[in-house]
């Protein structure tokens, strides 16, 4: 009998064990940005806008100026990657300020 009572605190400390690790966790930085190529292609010395909206701004007043800076790279990279650790070919093509509502935009060229 005091095995059966031990054996069903088991069974449920182990169940509701595999409950949370089956339930999927919030992201704690989850990432909303837009960000918008155009044209979306081109050729090497085409000049083409990078666009962003919803970026980080400042919740100061008056705001302070967060920079955005913009990489092109012929390596395939997720969001999230490390410039120079992950990502190792690249170019800085430069950077722009977001403004009080957190959008920016560029004119870059494809180097």
């Amino acid at each position: 009998m005091k095995y059966a009572k031990v054996f069903r605190v088991l069974t449920l400390a182990v169940i509701l064990s595999l409950l949370l690790v089956a339930i999927p966790a919030t992201p704690a930085l989850a990432l909303d940005y837009d960000i918008e190529l155009d044209p979306d292609e081109g050729e090497i010395g085409d000049r083409f806008y990078v666009r962003g909206e919803d970026w980080p701004h400042s919740i100061y007043d008056p705001p302070l100026i967060k920079e955005v800076d913009i990489y092109f790279s012929s390596q395939e990279a997720d969001v999230g990657d490390d410039i120079e650790d992950e990502v190792e070919i690249y170019q800085e093509l430069g950077t722009d300020d977001t403004d009080e509502d957190g959008d920016f935009s560029k004119r870059v060229t494809v180097p």
